[in-house]
């Protein structure tokens, strides 16, 4: 391991945010962006590993040098995916080749890699300890978070928590018995979606005390003052912010038509980010999420009536 930073890693909850995150810290010429190499269905078009679980726990792995193997290849940027299949032997012949030259351009020009990855979230302790990232973690509003999760009905395998016992015994103690009916009785989606967002925002708060190195944003604050926001954080991570960059920052938060169900990012209406909600929850559901996570939210929006106001 070494002091001088490889990459930044951009992490946190699944629809936080993480992906414009990722792309606006990914304008620069000298960042590269490295979609998702933990994510269970498309890890290999990133690096050369599969993984097992959804939100997999690197402690857990019973391969973890080969997994480091290969994330060290795809943060020096020797690594190419295979093309895919569909492609005629010319096209892939192409495509290999232009990765292998702007692979050997990157390298040549010391660009720095930039993972967003959500799905490394349980993972980013061993990560940064590691590959010296820069961590950036996303906080969403549980409001905000659910009504995504339902608008997608985006359903959850808790049973891929509880096949990890390293990850339950170093997060979710106190958690596993409800983890485990989960797991065993698939349960609405809000509710599947409320119990996650205190999963992942207790994760999150341990790590806001353990590394107050790391850049914690909560995404309502990065989308309401984006400008100001992103040349601090900018700064943080010792990256050049100029006029630019500050045109497409303030192109991705106007006229736009709503978040999607996929990791390609479109420009987002800020005006409406801390209303969308109320379109997509009762408003049974909407009391149900509020009384389900007063604890956390409160220790991530003191100032919930000011940002996110629920009335």
């Amino acid at each position: 391991m070494t002091s001088q930073r490889k990459g930044i890693l951009v992490t946190g909850t699944h629809r936080s945010g993480t992906t414009w995150m990722g792309k606006i810290l990914s304008l620069p010429e000298e960042v590269v962006y490295v979609q998702e190499p933990f994510n269970l269905e498309t890890s290999t078009n990133s690096i050369d590993y599969r993984f097992r679980h959804w939100f997999p726990h690197v402690e857990d792995l019973p391969d973890r040098e080969r997994l480091f193997e290969a994330m060290e290849r795809t943060l020096r940027f020797a690594y190419v995916p295979r093309p895919p299949a569909h492609l005629s032997r010319y096209r892939a012949a192409r495509r290999v080749v232009r990765m292998h030259l702007e692979n050997a351009v990157h390298r040549m020009r010391g660009r720095t890699p930039l993972v967003k990855d959500p799905l490394a979230l349980f993972s980013a302790e061993e990560l940064a300890a590691r590959f010296s990232f820069d961590v950036v973690c996303m906080i969403r509003h549980p409001l905000a978070f659910c009504s995504s999760l339902k608008r997608w009905d985006w359903k959850f395998p808790f049973a891929h928590f509880v096949e990890q016992p390293r990850l339950m015994d170093t997060f979710f103690t106190d958690d596993a018995d409800v983890i485990r009916d989960y797991a065993g009785d698939e349960k609405p989606i809000v509710q599947q979606a409320v119990l996650l967002w205190n999963l992942f925002h207790k994760v999150i708060r341990r790590y806001e005390s353990d590394h107050p190195e790391w850049h914690f944003r909560r995404h309502v604050d990065m989308v309401l003052d984006p400008v100001d926001r992103f040349r601090a954080l900018y700064d943080d991570l010792e990256l050049p912010f100029g006029q630019e960059i500050e045109e497409h920052l303030r192109e991705s938060v106007s006229g736009g038509k709503g978040e999607t169900n996929t990791d390609v990012y479109g420009a987002r209406d800020a005006a409406a980010v801390t209303q969308t909600w109320k379109k997509r929850l009762t408003p049974e559901e909407a009391d149900y999420i509020l009384a389900e996570t007063r604890e956390l939210r409160a220790h991530f929006y003191p100032d919930e009536a000011k940002v996110f106001p629920t009335n």
